[in-house]
Protein backbone atom coordinates (compact mmCIF):
# COMPACT_ATOMS: atom_id res chain seq x y z
CA UNK A 1 0.00 0.00 0.00
CA UNK A 2 1.11 3.61 -0.96
CA UNK A 3 0.54 6.12 1.33
CA UNK A 4 0.49 9.65 0.58
CA UNK A 5 3.40 9.25 -1.97
CA UNK A 6 5.88 7.88 0.33
CA UNK A 7 6.33 3.86 0.81
CA UNK A 8 5.72 2.59 4.45
CA UNK A 9 9.58 1.36 4.70
CA UNK A 10 10.23 4.84 4.83
CA UNK A 11 8.53 6.00 7.18
CA UNK A 12 9.21 5.35 11.04
CA UNK A 13 7.19 2.32 12.59
CA UNK A 14 5.36 2.40 15.38
CA UNK A 15 3.76 -0.63 16.81
CA UNK A 16 0.02 -1.00 19.15
CA UNK A 17 -1.09 -4.42 20.32
CA UNK A 18 -4.72 -4.85 21.72
CA UNK A 19 -8.45 -6.26 20.87
CA UNK A 20 -11.50 -4.50 20.03
CA UNK A 21 -12.41 -4.12 23.37
CA UNK A 22 -9.75 -1.52 23.88
CA UNK A 23 -9.95 0.38 20.65
CA UNK A 24 -11.46 3.85 22.42
CA UNK A 25 -8.14 3.48 24.38
CA UNK A 26 -6.25 3.25 21.43
CA UNK A 27 -7.54 5.60 19.49
CA UNK A 28 -6.81 8.05 21.98
CA UNK A 29 -3.16 7.12 21.73
CA UNK A 30 -3.10 7.57 18.21
CA UNK A 31 -4.51 11.02 18.61
CA UNK A 32 -1.65 11.99 21.10
CA UNK A 33 1.00 10.64 18.48
CA UNK A 34 -0.14 12.21 15.33
CA UNK A 35 -0.89 15.60 17.10
CA UNK A 36 2.81 15.75 17.84
CA UNK A 37 4.30 13.53 14.76
CA UNK A 38 4.02 13.26 11.46
CA UNK A 39 5.55 10.30 9.14
CA UNK A 40 4.62 7.17 10.91
CA UNK A 41 3.53 4.21 10.15
CA UNK A 42 1.54 2.96 12.61
CA UNK A 43 0.86 -0.74 12.91
CA UNK A 44 -1.98 -2.33 15.06
CA UNK A 45 -1.58 -6.02 16.07
CA UNK A 46 -5.10 -7.79 16.28
CA UNK A 47 -7.58 -9.93 16.16
CA UNK A 48 -10.78 -8.62 16.47
CA UNK A 49 -10.61 -4.71 15.55
CA UNK A 50 -13.47 -4.13 12.90
CA UNK A 51 -12.03 -3.25 9.42
CA UNK A 52 -14.24 0.05 9.49
CA UNK A 53 -12.11 1.54 12.40
CA UNK A 54 -8.72 1.23 10.37
CA UNK A 55 -10.20 2.81 7.52
CA UNK A 56 -11.52 5.57 9.62
CA UNK A 57 -8.70 6.46 10.98
CA UNK A 58 -6.49 5.98 7.71
CA UNK A 59 -8.38 8.54 5.91
CA UNK A 60 -7.15 10.89 8.06
CA UNK A 61 -3.40 9.99 8.66
CA UNK A 62 -2.80 9.79 4.62
CA UNK A 63 -3.58 13.61 5.08
CA UNK A 64 -0.50 13.36 8.00
CA UNK A 65 1.66 11.61 5.52
CA UNK A 66 1.26 8.74 7.71
CA UNK A 67 -0.79 5.31 7.72
CA UNK A 68 -2.00 2.98 9.84
CA UNK A 69 -1.83 -1.02 8.97
CA UNK A 70 -4.39 -3.60 10.01
CA UNK A 71 -2.21 -6.67 11.34
CA UNK A 72 -4.90 -9.31 11.93
CA UNK A 73 -3.32 -12.48 13.63
CA UNK A 74 -5.08 -15.89 14.06
CA UNK A 75 -5.52 -15.80 18.36
CA UNK A 76 -2.40 -17.78 19.60
CA UNK A 77 -2.56 -20.26 21.54
CA UNK A 78 -1.17 -18.73 24.48
CA UNK A 79 -4.83 -18.76 26.78
CA UNK A 80 -3.17 -20.60 29.25
CA UNK A 81 -0.15 -17.94 30.03
CA UNK A 82 -0.35 -16.82 32.99
CA UNK A 83 -1.17 -12.58 33.01
CA UNK A 84 -1.77 -10.37 35.88
CA UNK A 85 -5.03 -8.26 37.46
CA UNK A 86 -4.16 -5.18 34.42
CA UNK A 87 -3.11 -7.78 31.83
CA UNK A 88 -4.40 -9.44 29.17
CA UNK A 89 -3.07 -11.64 27.02
CA UNK A 90 -2.82 -9.58 23.95
CA UNK A 91 0.60 -8.39 26.14
CA UNK A 92 1.93 -11.28 24.03
CA UNK A 93 1.43 -10.04 21.18
CA UNK A 94 4.63 -7.72 21.27
CA UNK A 95 6.57 -11.31 20.79
CA UNK A 96 5.48 -10.97 16.99
CA UNK A 97 6.39 -7.69 15.97
CA UNK A 98 9.16 -9.00 13.99
CA UNK A 99 7.25 -10.90 12.19
CA UNK A 100 4.93 -8.50 10.93
CA UNK A 101 6.89 -5.18 10.78
CA UNK A 102 9.79 -4.92 7.90
CA UNK A 103 11.65 -2.24 9.81
CA UNK A 104 15.05 -2.45 11.60
CA UNK A 105 13.66 -0.41 14.51
CA UNK A 106 9.96 -0.32 16.01
CA UNK A 107 8.76 1.70 18.94
CA UNK A 108 6.07 -0.29 20.56
CA UNK A 109 3.42 1.16 22.90
CA UNK A 110 1.40 0.60 24.90
CA UNK A 111 -2.41 1.68 24.78
CA UNK A 112 -3.35 2.97 28.12
CA UNK A 113 -0.12 6.57 27.34
CA UNK A 114 -0.48 9.09 25.31
CA UNK A 115 2.64 10.65 23.76
CA UNK A 116 2.94 14.72 24.23
CA UNK A 117 5.95 16.00 21.79
CA UNK A 118 7.95 14.78 18.96
CA UNK A 119 9.40 11.41 19.09
CA UNK A 120 11.13 11.05 15.79
CA UNK A 121 14.32 11.48 17.53
CA UNK A 122 13.90 8.06 18.85
CA UNK A 123 14.32 6.21 15.91
CA UNK A 124 18.27 7.94 15.29
CA UNK A 125 19.31 6.00 18.73
CA UNK A 126 21.68 3.73 17.77
CA UNK A 127 20.91 0.52 19.68
CA UNK A 128 22.60 -1.96 17.25
CA UNK A 129 24.47 -3.90 20.23
CA UNK A 130 21.07 -4.19 22.15
CA UNK A 131 17.62 -5.81 22.06
CA UNK A 132 15.88 -2.68 23.04
CA UNK A 133 15.85 0.93 24.38
CA UNK A 134 13.32 1.26 27.46
CA UNK A 135 12.59 2.73 30.64
CA UNK A 136 13.67 1.54 34.11
CA UNK A 137 10.50 -0.05 36.14
CA UNK A 138 9.31 3.08 38.64
CA UNK A 139 7.28 0.54 40.87
CA UNK A 140 10.33 -2.09 42.11
CA UNK A 141 13.51 -0.17 40.46
CA UNK A 142 13.86 -4.15 38.38
CA UNK A 143 14.47 -4.09 35.06
CA UNK A 144 12.46 -2.45 32.39
CA UNK A 145 9.29 -1.42 32.00
CA UNK A 146 8.02 -2.81 28.12
CA UNK A 147 4.88 -0.26 27.68
CA UNK A 148 7.37 1.95 25.74
CA UNK A 149 10.24 -0.19 23.61
CA UNK A 150 12.32 0.80 20.69
CA UNK A 151 13.02 -2.72 19.33
CA UNK A 152 16.22 -3.80 17.21
CA UNK A 153 13.82 -6.03 14.75
CA UNK A 154 17.21 -7.15 13.08
CA UNK A 155 19.09 -7.66 16.32
CA UNK A 156 15.07 -9.70 17.12
CA UNK A 157 15.38 -11.39 13.92
CA UNK A 158 18.98 -12.35 13.18
CA UNK A 159 18.81 -14.59 17.33
CA UNK A 160 15.30 -16.14 16.57
CA UNK A 161 13.93 -13.95 19.86
CA UNK A 162 10.71 -14.20 18.83
CA UNK A 163 11.14 -18.30 19.34
CA UNK A 164 13.21 -17.94 22.32
CA UNK A 165 10.51 -15.84 24.02
CA UNK A 166 7.34 -18.19 23.00
CA UNK A 167 9.51 -21.30 24.40
CA UNK A 168 10.79 -19.50 27.78
CA UNK A 169 7.41 -18.36 28.48
CA UNK A 170 5.88 -21.97 27.91
CA UNK A 171 8.22 -22.76 31.01
CA UNK A 172 8.49 -19.99 33.18
CA UNK A 173 4.48 -18.27 32.99
CA UNK A 174 4.02 -19.62 36.30
CA UNK A 175 6.71 -18.37 38.20
CA UNK A 176 6.56 -14.57 37.03
CA UNK A 177 4.84 -11.57 37.95
CA UNK A 178 3.90 -9.17 35.36
CA UNK A 179 3.60 -11.75 31.73
CA UNK A 180 5.92 -10.94 29.02
CA UNK A 181 7.49 -7.86 30.52
CA UNK A 182 8.86 -10.37 33.42
CA UNK A 183 10.16 -12.99 30.11
CA UNK A 184 12.04 -10.06 28.50
CA UNK A 185 13.74 -9.10 31.38
CA UNK A 186 14.91 -12.53 31.82
CA UNK A 187 16.17 -13.64 28.93
CA UNK A 188 17.57 -9.81 27.96
CA UNK A 189 18.98 -9.39 31.08
CA UNK A 190 21.02 -6.11 31.71
CA UNK A 191 21.74 -5.89 27.30
CA UNK A 192 19.11 -3.25 27.02
CA UNK A 193 19.60 0.36 26.24
CA UNK A 194 18.27 3.05 29.12
CA UNK A 195 16.01 5.77 28.24
CA UNK A 196 15.16 9.12 29.79
CA UNK A 197 12.27 8.13 32.22
CA UNK A 198 10.34 11.07 29.71
CA UNK A 199 10.11 8.63 26.95
CA UNK A 200 8.09 6.48 29.80
CA UNK A 201 6.84 8.34 32.83
CA UNK A 202 5.09 5.42 34.44
CA UNK A 203 2.36 7.92 36.56
CA UNK A 204 0.40 4.71 37.51
CA UNK A 205 2.65 3.29 39.24
CA UNK A 206 1.85 6.32 42.78
CA UNK A 207 -0.37 4.29 44.10
CA UNK A 208 2.10 1.56 44.51
CA UNK A 209 5.14 3.54 45.93
CA UNK A 210 2.68 5.49 48.14
CA UNK A 211 1.69 1.90 49.23
CA UNK A 212 4.68 0.47 50.04
CA UNK A 213 5.80 3.70 51.30
CA UNK A 214 8.74 4.35 48.89
CA UNK A 215 7.80 8.27 49.11
CA UNK A 216 11.05 9.02 47.43
CA UNK A 217 10.42 7.51 44.74
CA UNK A 218 7.53 9.41 43.45
CA UNK A 219 8.91 11.40 40.73
CA UNK A 220 8.19 15.08 41.21
CA UNK A 221 6.88 17.09 37.94
CA UNK A 222 9.21 20.11 36.52
CA UNK A 223 7.61 19.20 33.52
CA UNK A 224 5.23 17.41 31.17
CA UNK A 225 6.65 14.24 30.09
CA UNK A 226 6.84 13.12 26.88
CA UNK A 227 5.27 10.08 27.25
CA UNK A 228 2.67 9.66 29.97
CA UNK A 229 1.69 5.85 31.15
CA UNK A 230 -1.01 5.20 33.42
CA UNK A 231 -0.23 1.84 34.30
CA UNK A 232 -1.92 -0.42 36.34
CA UNK A 233 -5.06 0.06 37.69
CA UNK A 234 -4.56 4.17 37.78
CA UNK A 235 -6.37 4.88 34.63
CA UNK A 236 -7.43 8.27 33.60
CA UNK A 237 -10.94 6.97 32.21
CA UNK A 238 -12.14 5.20 35.74
CA UNK A 239 -14.86 7.39 38.07
CA UNK A 240 -12.48 9.09 40.10
CA UNK A 241 -9.40 11.35 40.32
CA UNK A 242 -7.22 9.33 41.92
CA UNK A 243 -3.96 9.84 39.99
CA UNK A 244 -2.13 12.51 38.09
CA UNK A 245 -2.37 14.14 34.96
CA UNK A 246 -5.56 12.65 34.49
CA UNK A 247 -6.75 15.35 32.66
CA UNK A 248 -4.44 15.46 30.34
CA UNK A 249 -5.14 11.79 29.07
CA UNK A 250 -8.82 13.57 28.44
CA UNK A 251 -7.97 16.79 26.17
CA UNK A 252 -6.60 14.22 23.89
CA UNK A 253 -9.56 11.94 24.03
CA UNK A 254 -11.58 15.22 23.26
CA UNK A 255 -9.51 16.23 20.51
CA UNK A 256 -10.90 16.36 17.04
CA UNK A 257 -8.98 15.04 14.13
CA UNK A 258 -9.66 18.28 12.36
CA UNK A 259 -7.30 20.25 14.88
CA UNK A 260 -4.56 17.07 14.74
CA UNK A 261 -4.59 17.76 10.58
CA UNK A 262 -4.28 21.84 11.19
CA UNK A 263 -1.63 21.54 13.20
CA UNK A 264 1.69 22.96 12.41
CA UNK A 265 3.45 24.58 15.07
CA UNK A 266 4.75 23.06 18.40
CA UNK A 267 2.17 23.42 20.59
CA UNK A 268 -1.96 23.44 20.84
CA UNK A 269 -2.58 26.95 22.06
CA UNK A 270 -5.65 26.86 24.21
CA UNK A 271 -7.36 29.47 26.34
CA UNK A 272 -6.76 29.48 30.27
CA UNK A 273 -9.18 28.69 32.42
CA UNK A 274 -8.78 29.21 35.73
CA UNK A 275 -8.40 27.23 38.73
CA UNK A 276 -9.59 27.10 41.95
CA UNK A 277 -8.82 24.58 45.11
CA UNK A 278 -10.48 23.82 47.99
CA UNK A 279 -8.69 21.23 50.51
CA UNK A 280 -11.52 19.39 53.18
CA UNK A 281 -12.13 16.90 55.44
CA UNK A 282 -15.63 17.27 54.89
CA UNK A 283 -18.88 17.75 52.89
CA UNK A 284 -19.68 20.81 53.85
CA UNK A 285 -18.52 23.61 51.79
CA UNK A 286 -20.61 27.01 51.88
CA UNK A 287 -22.59 27.86 48.51
CA UNK A 288 -20.22 25.06 46.49
CA UNK A 289 -22.99 24.75 44.42
CA UNK A 290 -23.85 28.55 43.65
CA UNK A 291 -20.20 29.05 42.73
CA UNK A 292 -20.17 26.17 41.04
CA UNK A 293 -23.13 27.41 38.32
CA UNK A 294 -22.16 30.84 38.61
CA UNK A 295 -18.77 30.52 37.24
CA UNK A 296 -19.11 27.54 34.44
CA UNK A 297 -15.65 28.37 32.82
CA UNK A 298 -13.82 28.27 36.18
CA UNK A 299 -12.31 24.82 37.42
CA UNK A 300 -13.13 23.94 41.03
CA UNK A 301 -11.10 21.22 42.04
CA UNK A 302 -12.06 20.11 45.46
CA UNK A 303 -9.25 17.53 47.41
CA UNK A 304 -9.64 15.40 50.07
CA UNK A 305 -7.66 12.59 52.12
CA UNK A 306 -10.71 10.84 53.43
CA UNK A 307 -13.47 9.27 51.59
CA UNK A 308 -15.80 11.27 50.20
CA UNK A 309 -19.41 11.24 51.05
CA UNK A 310 -22.40 11.01 48.41
CA UNK A 311 -23.14 14.35 48.86
CA UNK A 312 -19.87 15.67 47.93
CA UNK A 313 -19.49 12.55 44.55
CA UNK A 314 -22.68 13.97 43.76
CA UNK A 315 -20.93 17.44 42.63
CA UNK A 316 -19.77 15.58 39.81
CA UNK A 317 -22.75 16.42 37.50
CA UNK A 318 -21.01 19.48 37.59
CA UNK A 319 -18.54 19.62 34.87
CA UNK A 320 -16.22 21.92 36.26
CA UNK A 321 -16.03 20.56 39.38
CA UNK A 322 -12.71 18.14 39.58
CA UNK A 323 -12.89 15.85 42.57
CA UNK A 324 -10.26 14.28 44.88
CA UNK A 325 -11.33 12.11 47.11
CA UNK A 326 -9.34 9.96 49.37
CA UNK A 327 -6.24 11.31 47.30
CA UNK A 328 -2.78 11.56 47.80
CA UNK A 329 0.15 14.44 49.38
CA UNK A 330 1.61 15.07 45.65
CA UNK A 331 -1.42 15.13 44.02
CA UNK A 332 -2.25 18.29 46.71
CA UNK A 333 1.28 19.58 46.50
CA UNK A 334 0.49 19.64 42.71
CA UNK A 335 -2.98 21.34 43.10
CA UNK A 336 -1.38 24.25 45.03
CA UNK A 337 1.39 24.84 42.50
CA UNK A 338 -1.19 25.06 39.67
CA UNK A 339 -3.85 26.88 41.28
CA UNK A 340 -5.00 30.38 40.95
CA UNK A 341 -6.92 30.72 43.80
CA UNK A 342 -7.39 29.11 47.02
CA UNK A 343 -11.32 29.06 49.10
CA UNK A 344 -11.53 28.57 52.11
CA UNK A 345 -15.09 27.78 52.51
CA UNK A 346 -14.96 24.91 54.42
CA UNK A 347 -17.75 25.59 57.39
CA UNK A 348 -14.90 23.51 60.23
CA UNK A 349 -12.22 25.67 61.03
CA UNK A 350 -9.50 26.01 58.23
CA UNK A 351 -6.16 24.18 58.88
CA UNK A 352 -3.64 27.54 59.28
CA UNK A 353 -0.76 25.24 58.04
CA UNK A 354 -2.90 25.12 54.36
CA UNK A 355 -3.32 28.71 54.66
CA UNK A 356 0.24 29.65 55.60
CA UNK A 357 1.60 27.41 52.48
CA UNK A 358 -0.84 29.30 50.06
CA UNK A 359 -0.05 32.56 51.37
CA UNK A 360 3.90 31.78 51.15
CA UNK A 361 2.93 31.10 47.35
CA UNK A 362 1.45 34.54 46.51
CA UNK A 363 -2.29 32.66 45.65
CA UNK A 364 -5.07 34.71 46.81
CA UNK A 365 -7.39 33.65 49.70
CA UNK A 366 -11.16 33.98 49.46
CA UNK A 367 -13.55 33.28 52.45
CA UNK A 368 -17.03 33.86 53.17
CA UNK A 369 -17.71 36.08 56.55
CA UNK A 370 -19.33 32.75 58.03
CA UNK A 371 -16.37 30.35 56.96
CA UNK A 372 -13.57 32.73 57.33
CA UNK A 373 -12.01 31.32 60.77
CA UNK A 374 -7.79 31.30 59.93
CA UNK A 375 -5.98 33.08 62.63
CA UNK A 376 -3.83 34.30 60.71
CA UNK A 377 -6.27 36.70 58.94
CA UNK A 378 -4.56 35.48 55.60
CA UNK A 379 -8.23 35.46 54.04
CA UNK A 380 -10.03 38.22 51.37
CA UNK A 381 -13.47 38.24 53.50
CA UNK A 382 -16.85 38.44 51.33
CA UNK A 383 -20.72 38.32 52.67
CA UNK A 384 -21.93 37.29 49.53
CA UNK A 385 -21.72 34.45 46.98
CA UNK A 386 -22.63 36.85 44.40
CA UNK A 387 -19.56 38.76 45.25
CA UNK A 388 -16.84 36.42 45.69
CA UNK A 389 -18.20 35.34 42.06
CA UNK A 390 -17.91 38.34 40.39
CA UNK A 391 -14.41 39.18 41.88
CA UNK A 392 -13.27 35.85 41.16
CA UNK A 393 -14.58 36.03 37.15
CA UNK A 394 -13.08 39.55 37.22
CA UNK A 395 -8.92 37.69 37.66
CA UNK A 396 -7.92 37.70 33.92
CA UNK A 397 -7.04 34.46 32.17
CA UNK A 398 -4.29 33.98 30.35
CA UNK A 399 -3.55 31.95 26.95
CA UNK A 400 -0.79 29.09 27.68
CA UNK A 401 0.03 25.63 26.07
CA UNK A 402 -1.46 22.73 27.43
CA UNK A 403 1.20 20.50 25.37
CA UNK A 404 4.65 22.16 26.39
CA UNK A 405 6.42 19.63 28.34
CA UNK A 406 9.54 23.02 28.86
Amino acid sequence: MKTAGKDQETLNSIVLCGDNSYSDKMLVTIKSIMAHNRNVAIYVINTDIPQEWFISIRKRLQLLHSDIIDVKIEKPDWEHFKTAFHINQTAFYRYLIPQYVPADKALYLDSDLIVTNDISHLFKLDIDDYYIAAVENRTFKKGFNAGVMLINLKKWRAENITEELIQLTYKKHDEVATADQSIMNMRFGANWYRLNPTYNFQIGADKNLIFYKHYDQIAPLHKLPVVLHYLMDYKPWNHYNKGRLRDIWWQYYDMDWSQIIAYNSDHLNQERRLDVLIVTATDQLAHIEELLSALPYVNFHIFTWVVMSDKMLNLQRYENCKLYPASMQIIMEELFDSCDIFLGINLPNEVDQTLSQIKAMGKPIFAFSSTAKDKLGYSQIFDSVEEMASTIDSFKTIDYYIYDPH
